[in-house]
């Protein structure tokens, strides 16, 4: 019996050990956290973990509403800047909004009045990307504003960073031959139990 039992449970985790990577790909990406404190000269510092800040290509600024153009589905672009190059040994990811940090350049130029109408920050890697919206009070250098209103400590923010999801290409797996190998391991036990009890 109990070779029996061990043998479902073998199939049913070798079935999910098998699927998972195709699972995975389908679930919900993980959520960049982007947060925002105030730079000593007054101005408005994105900040974010040490994953995201790895692994991010660029900083987009939006404003609210529409892009002009109909087959855009994303609002304007009133800043943008993107990586073209490695960063500062050990960078934390802060951006102050209008300032290209080193390895980045800027690829849309500040547009006329673009702080006033800054709705969201968006922190981009080649296959997803985490939003926040743009807070427009006075902020303090040491504390963290998030999703508008939530404050926290610079390290409580970063210590909660998950970073990107994979980005996953067609040469990604989509099953893991392991997962098969126990299931028909998990088969042969169920064949197998009844036939050494008989034997008894």
């Amino acid at each position: 019996m109990l070779l029996v039992v061990g043998g479902v449970l073998s199939v049913v985790a070798g079935l999910v050990w098998w699927l998972w990577p195709s699972v995975s790909a389908f679930g919900d990406p993980l959520l960049v956290g982007v947060g925002f404190r105030g730079a000593a000269d007054g101005g408005t510092v994105v900040v974010v973990g040490p994953r995201t800040a790895a692994e991010m290509t660029a900083v987009t600024v939006h404003a609210r509403g529409r892009a002009t153009d109909p087959q855009d589905t994303e609002p304007p672009v009133l800043w943008q800047i993107e990586r073209v190059g490695p960063t500062p040994h050990g960078w934390d990811g802060d951006v102050e909004l209008g300032k290209v940090p080193q390895g980045f350049v800027e690829t849309v130029a500040p547009a006329a009045g673009w702080r006033e109408r800054a709705a969201d920050v968006w922190v981009e890697n080649p296959c997803s990307f985490g939003s926040g919206p743009v807070p427009h009070a006075a902020l303090r250098t040491g504390d963290v504003v998030v999703e508008g209103d939530t404050v926290m400590t610079v390290k409580e923010f970063r210590s909660d960073d998950l970073g990107f999801s994979p980005c996953l290409d067609d040469d990604s797996p989509r099953t893991d031959p392991r997962g098969l190998a126990l299931s028909a391991l998990g088969v042969g036990l169920v064949v197998l139990g009844p036939v050494l009890r008989r034997r008894r």
